[in-house]
């Protein structure tokens, strides 16, 4: 009896390990990751068969620029983005390793793939129970001037922290807020961004005298939003 009982439940075994294996859907999911000062990274991973079979990866700036890989001259960088979506691919999986040279730009690529593949996964272990992605997310807006960039910080469906930002198009450079030759947009900037704490939500007022500047502001707020939205 005992020969037959141990290959038994050596097979149950072997059965329950393989099927502890995350299962994923068919389709490609896209996914952005945190942003800082630095920026973030978009991807979009396509699953068949419950195996990643290609993934995009694309990395923006700290001023909300894409960055071209092919001219870009930091090697590391641009090595490591190749390296990182060969591991994915072959581990089927968003635990890898970080790029040695590239670590910072290696987590957001991390983190955005972990986000993608909870999208994927048919019977996640800790469902997803919010609209949001908690953390901090970039959006951006712009006219033929400036281009604003926003930070949204969420957690559990609400906006808990927000920072605008302003990037002079002519200049390429962030806006001296100390030193604005239009003094009123330095107290509507933090008046906004209190708003937008207070209610949790971007849906407030513009700022009275500064209603061009609210309404970009909100936009690139929005932006940043819909980056952090799981769909």
């Amino acid at each position: 009896m005992a020969r037959i009982i141990i290959p038994f439940l050596l097979i149950l075994f072997l059965v329950s390990a393989c099927s502890s294996d995350p299962q994923y859907r068919d389709g490609t999911f896209s996914a952005y990751s945190e942003a800082d000062d630095y920026g973030y990274a978009r991807v979009e991973v396509t699953i068949s068969g419950s195996q990643i079979t290609d993934i995009k990866i694309e990395e923006f700036t700290g001023k909300g620029e894409p960055l071209d890989f092919s001219t870009y001259p930091y090697q590391p960088t641009v090595e490591g983005v190749q390296v990182m979506k060969e591991r994915f691919l072959e581990e089927n999986s968003a635990e890898v390793d970080t790029f040695t040279g590239s670590t910072h730009s290696s987590r957001k690529y991390i983190d955005a793939v972990e986000k993608a593949l909870k999208m994927a996964t048919e019977e996640p272990e800790e469902p997803i129970e919010t609209d949001y992605w908690n953390g901090t997310f970039m959006g951006t807006a712009q006219n033929e001037n400036i281009r604003v960039v926003a930070w949204v910080s969420i957690k559990n469906d609400r906006i808990i922290d927000v920072f605008f930002d302003e990037v002079n198009l002519e200049t390429d450079e962030f806006f001296d807020w100390e030193n604005r030759d239009y003094d009123l947009l330095p107290e509507a900037r933090q008046e906004m961004q209190e708003r937008i704490v207070m209610e949790g939500s971007i849906d407030v007022d513009t700022f009275s005298g500064a209603t061009q500047s609210s309404e970009l502001w909100l936009k690139a707020a929005e932006d940043a939003k819909g980056k952090a939205r799981i769909e």
